[in-house]
């Protein structure tokens, strides 16, 4: 029935307003939809990137290699953009007997499509993987074991459940069984290795790099710390692991900062990629940056501290992991880093565990903050445009405000 004229009809009976969490995360959804779309638009010669950003499209052309019910939980873990040139994604699915394998999706420009795909399909062959091509979008899928960056991962067959000989830098001991725990396209694979059924040992922390490098730990099983477990014992890990984790030889300084304003330059062609407005933004505040972090005094610093790598084992005792950042960086760098990481993903919030020891200058939460500026986009964060505006915010205040 409709209502007369000047009332308000009633809400039908049962009805209710959506939680006020759930329409914010609706229009926050629907901000990240249209920042999509205009990335995409930025990058016209990869029509692939519109594939790896539309999740529906996404998984369709992932049935051409998994089981269409596999497909259909696939998630863009890690993306990367090489303007006029490439995309590379790490995709994780969900398989029905518990594991969680990840899958490469590269996209490329049509002027080196066809070279580099058939180099890469034939090396997913030779490996004994399969790989599948969409040739319209320019768009190769394999699995992640098929990434050629990364030398020796093909062999550990991960994710499969699969007893594999023990690597190399693995000694001492029986075949393994292979898990990924992140993988980062062309750049960082990392994994636990099990002793494989009916072998003896005990289970391993592999990373594997695309420079080559290989790192093999003890496995640390454990939850995740939390603030009431204190924050003494996280200064105190931190003050005895990070200080023999960097190069004392006399130019050590001078390359830490050197390599701290790669990044932060690299932060801003980083977000170039995704929005003018943003880019110039943080051009900006490289001058003054760069002014100030010259003087800043440097410490030893893990480097690239955030809450999943502080770890509470089953004897309780805390463990710091994921030292291959450590080395030289202003003080204070690990508490920025700390806000910054989680502001950069959806982890919920948790207070910086180092107390008043290492309070970060303006300076330094500016760097922190900006260095991880892309990672919303990258790490597909639902709200990533927010994210990526609340990062360089947090920069621009910490210098005294956007000029």
């Amino acid at each position: 029935m409709t209502a007369p004229a000047g009332t308000v009809p009633e809400a039908p009976t049962g009805w209710a307003a959506p939680p006020a969490e759930d329409v914010a995360a609706a229009v926050a959804a629907s901000r990240a939809a249209a920042a999509d779309a205009a990335v995409t638009a930025r990058h016209p010669g990869l029509p692939g990137l519109a594939l790896v950003l539309d999740v529906d499209r996404l998984r369709t052309a992932l049935a051409a290699l998994v089981p269409p019910e596999v497909a259909a939980t696939a998630v863009v873990e890690r993306l990367r953009v090489k303007p006029g040139a490439s995309v590379r994604a790490g995709v994780r699915l969900e398989g029905p007997d518990g594991r969680s394998p990840r899958v490469l999706v590269t996209a490329r420009a049509a002027d080196d499509w066809e070279a580099k795909a058939r180099k890469e399909v034939d090396a997913a062959r030779r490996a004994e993987l399969p790989a599948c091509v969409e040739p319209a979008t320019r768009v190769l899928l394999a699995p992640a074991a098929a990434d050629r960056a990364l030398r020796g991962l093909a062999r550990l067959r991960p994710d499969t459940g699969l007893a594999v000989r023990r690597p190399r830098e693995a000694r001492g001991g029986g075949d393994v069984v292979a898990t990924t725990l992140s993988y980062n396209p062309g750049r960082r694979w990392v994994g636990r290795l099990d002793p494989a059924p009916g072998t003896d040992g005990t289970s391993l922390l592999v990373r594997r790099h695309a420079d080559g490098d290989a790192e093999v730990l003890p496995w640390v099983p454990g939850r995740p710390w939390a603030p009431a477990d204190g924050t003494d014992a996280v200064r105190a890990r931190l003050v005895e692991h990070a200080a023999g984790r960097h190069d004392g030889h006399p130019g050590a300084a001078a390359e830490a900062r050197r390599r701290l304003e790669r990044a932060v330059t690299a932060a801003v062609g980083g977000l170039g990629v995704l929005d003018d407005g943003w880019a110039s933004r943080a051009g900006q505040l490289l001058p003054r940056l760069r002014a100030r972090l010259a003087h800043e005094p440097l410490a030893p610093a893990h480097g690239d501290l955030s809450p999943d790598q502080v770890v509470v084992g089953p004897d309780g005792r805390l463990h710091v992991l994921d030292w291959d950042r450590a080395g030289l960086l202003p003080r204070g760098w690990d508490a920025a880093s700390w806000d910054a990481a989680q502001r950069a993903t959806t982890a919920a919030a948790q207070p910086v565990p180092l107390g008043g020891a290492g309070r970060p200058s303006g300076a330094v939460v500016a760097a922190a903050h900006l260095v991880r500026a892309v990672e919303p986009f990258r790490r597909r964060h639902p709200a990533w445009p927010d994210a990526v505006e609340d990062l360089l915010a947090v920069a621009e205040d910490a210098l005294g405000g956007a000029r």
